[in-house]
């Protein structure tokens, strides 16, 4: 697992008593990684991750007084890719991420306050996050909330991050966020300073020198990772059961979280295990629906129960369980979501803040759509098939992420009936199958690095080795495609 900028800024941003960073490695580390363009990131391309990226290693030069003197040069290049980008927060094709208006606003705001003259506009996101945050009142610090893995932009004092304390998971983190965690540094609550550092130094510092994001996905990954397997039509060994047992014995009565030491539930990753637990023939899992009822409201399903805000993937994956196990008590929900999906139209960008990509976005509404609502499926893979295509024309490059998800719905939509590009499906797999080695690993092109998404790499590779499967399955040999190796191969495949 490789670290990212994002949450290595931040730590190393924290000064100790004599005013220096407590990781001085780290801040050598964030220095030597800006690019030529002057911004910080992941080096596969993401506006968000760059923003905040850049916003974050800014904050931390300008905490430790690095953006004078020898770095200034390297300071002044990152204002700059920052007045010239800061625009895509309102003219991307991605949506949003979630809590980016608390750390973006946090970080970049901080460093403007030092600099005179600055273009650099945050003002519509600064109002989003005031209501926010008014919104949620008294729960901010009483409740754990979805919130905690973006304390690290919202609290201010040491009596807010002494507040926090009693929500530290055993293994020192809050959230299982390292940025997050680091609070209790930034105040110096010494009482849980032991432990919160023990986790920085020991679990989230990896092997790059570089602190990770997200740390804990434990129920997230056993869910995840069956559910694409299971679309694929994998026949799963009784083994499997196994992990399964995991979601039944940390199953609470509103369902389950994504991560042992973030006990937050939410309703995809409730409803994504209902699902799995269902095709497993798990006992008792019916009556688990229950849970669902914790997140109803009155337009749609709340991911979260105190967020507001929509989310699309959400929804389509609760209706999905709702259709697979049907129950009378949950009829008049089941027609609530299917009204807010046909209330969106063909705008499924939108509502996609837990999506790092629009593309993912499509195939998972795909995924969840056969073979119950084939009327949406229909319309979803038109549009995946127009985007992979233009993309395609333009030569824009696409991660093995978003292929293996794509490659994997349109398999599963024609697995149900649906007609599709034949020859697109071909060229997506000659794609997938030049990426991945002999043994099913590939180089990960992070879409989801910082607080962009959590998805990690053991999901993706489910995705991708079941697209493989799906398609050998599907073609059995006769119209599969030999892998073009080669980059000029793969191009002339791609292309002609």
């Amino acid at each position: 697992m490789n670290g990212v900028i994002y949450d290595t800024a931040v730590i190393a941003s924290i000064r100790n008593n004599m005013g220096y960073s407590y990781f001085p490695e780290q801040v050598r580390k964030v220095l030597s990684h800006q690019y030529d363009d002057g911004s910080w990131g992941s080096k596969f391309y993401h506006p968000f991750d760059r923003l905040l990226s850049t916003a974050s290693a800014l904050y931390m030069m300008s905490e430790l007084n690095l953006d004078k003197g020898s770095y200034d040069t390297l300071f002044e290049k990152g204002i700059n890719w920052i007045s010239e980008n800061n625009h895509l927060i309102y003219n991307s094709q991605f949506p949003l991420p979630a809590g980016f208006e608390f750390l973006y606003t946090k970080f970049i705001g901080s460093v403007m306050e030092k600099i005179s003259g600055s273009n650099i506009s945050i003002s519509k996101l600064e109002q989003s996050r005031h209501k926010k945050l008014e919104l949620l009142g008294g729960y901010l610090f009483s409740v754990y909330n979805p919130l905690f893995h973006s304390m690290e932009g919202i609290v201010e004092n040491y009596n807010e991050a002494e507040s926090l304390m009693t929500y530290l998971s055993k293994n020192g983190s809050l959230a299982a966020s390292p940025a997050s965690s680091s609070i209790f540094l930034r105040h110096k609550v010494k009482k849980v300073l032991p432990n919160v550092m023990r986790y920085l130094r020991q679990e989230a510092l990896q092997d790059d020198y570089l602190f990770s994001n997200f740390g804990d996905y434990t129920y997230f990954n056993i869910a995840y990772s069956l559910y694409p397997l299971i679309k694929a039509g994998y026949k799963m060994h009784s083994a499997v059961r196994r992990p399964i047992e995991l979601l039944n014995k940390y199953w609470s009565e509103q369902g389950i979280s994504f991560g042992y030491s973030f006990p937050i539930v939410d309703a995809d990753d409730t409803a994504i295990a209902l699902l799995v637990m269902d095709y497993l023939g798990i006992k008792g899992t019916k009556e688990k629906l229950h849970s669902l009822k914790f997140f109803e409201g009155k337009e749609y399903y709340k991911t979260y129960f105190v967020e507001n805000d929509p989310a699309l993937l959400t929804n389509m994956h609760v209706l999905e369980a709702l259709l697979q196990m049907p129950d009378p008590q949950f009829d008049e929900g089941r027609e609530k979501v299917i009204r807010f999906i046909k209330n969106l139209g063909n705008d499924v960008s939108s509502n996609s803040k837990y999506a790092g990509s629009p593309l993912i976005q499509l195939a998972a509404l795909i995924l969840s759509s056969f073979p119950h609502l084939p009327e949406f499926g229909e319309k979803y893979v038109k549009n995946l098939e127009r985007i992979i295509t233009d993309k395609l024309y333009n030569r824009e490059s696409l991660t093995t992420e978003e292929i293996s998800h794509a490659l994997l719905a349109l398999l599963y939509a024609r697995d149900h009936d649906q007609l599709v590009d034949d020859t697109l499906i071909h060229k997506l797999y000659v794609v997938v199958l030049s990426r991945v080695d002999s043994m099913g690993n590939y180089e990960r092109n992070f879409l989801w690095t910082s607080k962009i998404q959590y998805s990690p790499y053991e999901v993706d590779m489910s995705y991708t080795l079941a697209s493989i499967y799906l398609y050998q399955k599907t073609f059995n040999g006769i119209k599969a495609m030999k892998p073009a190796y080669s980059k000029v191969s793969i191009a002339e495949s791609l292309f002609s």
